[in-house]
């Protein structure tokens, strides 16, 4: 009994972690596509910041569960 508890415990975690991964993938494709020709000098800048938090969230660094 304690094992179904646990397999189950672990595939509600896997796919948490899966619909998260897909959240933070179609955000950073929708920064991606954003047309930054109406962006001022300040928006662009952050703009470029959360698109690199994003990548680093699905691409990069040792320490995210992706």
């Amino acid at each position: 009994m304690a094992d179904v508890r646990l397999r189950l415990s672990r595939d509600k975690l896997e796919t948490a972690k899966s619909r998260e991964r897909a959240s933070v993938a179609k955000r950073y494709t929708e920064l991606l596509m954003a047309d930054l020709s109406c962006m001022s000098d300040m928006q662009r800048m952050e703009h470029e910041r959360a698109l690199q938090y994003f990548a680093e969230k699905l691409y990069g660094g040792s320490n995210n569960d992706y």
